[in-house]
């Protein structure tokens, strides 16, 4: 079973300024944000969210859509372990 625990830390970073504005583990289950209500937008939408160093998933920086509701955009990338 995904728990938060289970998924890289990622820093969520506003695109304007390049200050880091928060942080998340990652998607609840069946891939909902554990930080936004149904039909709100997440919390990383309009950022960029960056993994943390020793993550297992450097190397990548994801820009969330303005819009982005409901689902994590985190949900459907790897876990550390491969899975």
């Amino acid at each position: 079973m995904d728990t938060q625990d289970e998924r890289a830390r990622v820093l969520i970073v506003d695109r304007a300024t390049g200050l880091v504005v928060g942080e998340c583990n990652g998607a609840a289950a069946f891939g909902q944000c554990p930080k936004a209500a149904e039909g709100q937008t997440v919390p990383c939408a309009g950022c960029k969210v960056v993994p943390v160093q020793g993550s297992g998933l450097e190397g990548w920086i994801l820009t969330v859509n303005d819009d982005a509701a409901d689902a994590c955009p985190l949900a459907f990338l790897p876990l550390r372990d491969g899975r």
